[in-house]
């Protein structure tokens, strides 16, 4: 409404980029937050679209099977809150390889160990098959969570898709032709910006004055509510839930 925009930082950039760019453009942000939490944002709002998933499923989020395709700032964080609410992640690639346990990987040692300069960081974990992003999207979880490049699930690997639900943490996951294949077989797919929009939610809430603990309540009281509701009238129209979202 005021013809503003509020970015934060994404795939290959810093808040001090974004900030740079603002200078560039001629902005001056004075008491401008930094974005520093845009990722924790990105996935809070990321893990209340994962619950709503699972309730819409039937399931409970503790011993829920999570596979992440990425594991930086948001893939991070967002296995970090679901293993705090009893979700299982069972998965995980990044661009060094990926690892799997079908009993869930230990989410503490992969943050401590994580170091996305270092390509031997994956190596230092020890209990654990190797696998790839090629390998992780046919796995048999509850949850798939891209959070990586765009177009992961594809024309040519959405037959192996064996998950329950797609939530995207990731823009464009999906290539659109895709997208309701996979509802036609019974797997449930939220669209990429019912589930990421917490990073850009939470600066601009951050830019007006809120706290955090008043922009998680918010995800958890107005944003979660939101994607229920749109998933019931996607059940309730028969149609999927993409094409309702949009």
């Amino acid at each position: 409404r005021e013809r503003r925009y509020i970015p934060g930082a994404d795939l290959g950039t810093s808040p001090a980029d974004v900030l740079e760019v603002l200078r560039a453009a001629g902005i001056h942000p004075g008491t401008f937050n930094q974005g520093e939490l845009t990722g924790h944002y990105t996935a809070y709002g990321l893990v209340q679209a994962c619950l709503v998933a699972l309730r819409a499923l039937g399931l409970s989020v503790s011993g829920s099977r999570m596979a992440i395709d990425g594991f930086g700032k948001v893939g991070g964080a967002a296995a970090e809150l679901l293993a705090e609410r009893g979700a299982r992640v069972v998965a995980i690639s990044t661009k060094h390889g990926g690892l799997y346990h079908p009993r869930g990987l230990d989410v503490d040692t992969l943050i401590a160990l994580h170091h996305p300069e270092d390509a031997s960081w994956i190596d230092r974990y020890a209990d654990a098959e190797r696998i790839n992003h090629v390998q992780l999207y046919a796995l048999p979880v509850d949850v798939l969570i891209p959070c990586a490049g765009p177009w992961m699930i594809h024309e040519a690997n959405v037959n192996q898709i064996r998950a329950k639900a797609v939530v995207p943490g990731a823009n464009i996951p999906v290539r659109p032709s895709v997208q309701e294949r996979l509802e036609a077989r019974g797997i449930l797919c939220l669209p990429d910006f019912m589930c990421n929009c917490g990073g850009i939610l939470g600066n601009t809430l951050e830019w007006r004055g809120f706290a955090r603990t008043q922009i998680e309540r918010f995800f958890r009281e107005a944003l979660a509510p939101k994607i229920e509701a749109v998933l019931r009238r996607a059940a309730a129209l028969g149609q999927p839930v993409c094409r309702v979202a949009a």
